[in-house]
């Protein structure tokens, strides 16, 4: 929860440290929060309170279902990936992705940098779901539609007939 608190409000979350007439963010208690994360995997009734808070609230912790995003996020020792994000090709230069954030109905993707052929396209809420998919890329430079996409954190996964891709989106 705190992690997501620290995702969602950022820098309010950070307690301050004042001294001598300076005053900066204490990230103390985020890298203990990082340290937990990576060294304490999460327990089944972890999973089976975040399908619960699910179906009651509609929504889920992302770092239950994934704490290798806190990883990616902020660093750190790397946590369980469940979903097989620590690829070395995550956040390669290779493929560009404006603007990011996105705050328009649409997002550029560049694939000029790379020389094999791009297949297909997704992009992945925090809980793994598949939100869009787009199929049919030919040029270096395409446009895509995310009008109905909600705000929030988002992985733009690219599979080409070489490699895979990772990239994170933020929408707002």
């Amino acid at each position: 929860m705190i992690m997501y608190m620290y995702l969602r409000y950022g820098d309010q979350c950070l307690p301050e440290y004042v001294g001598e007439g300076i005053k900066q963010e204490n990230t103390e208690m985020l890298q203990l929060f990082l340290t937990w994360n990576s060294e304490d995997p999460v327990s089944e009734i972890e999973d089976q309170r975040n399908e619960f808070l699910e179906s009651a609230y509609g929504n889920r912790n992302p770092f239950i279902d994934n704490p290798f995003l806190a990883t990616k996020i902020w660093g750190g020792t790397p946590a369980e990936d469940r979903w097989n994000l620590q690829t070395d090709s995550f956040d390669r230069n290779e493929i560009v992705i404006y603007p990011n954030p996105a705050f328009h109905n649409y997002i550029y993707v560049d694939f000029s940098q790379i020389q094999d052929n791009v297949d297909n396209i997704s992009i992945i809420d925090v809980q793994g779901k598949t939100v869009l998919s787009f199929k049919h890329i030919s040029d270096n430079l395409n446009s895509y539609k995310i009008e109905n996409i909600p705000s929030g954190l988002y992985f733009v996964h690219i599979s080409t007939t070489e490699n895979i891709f990772f990239h994170k989106l933020i929408v707002r």
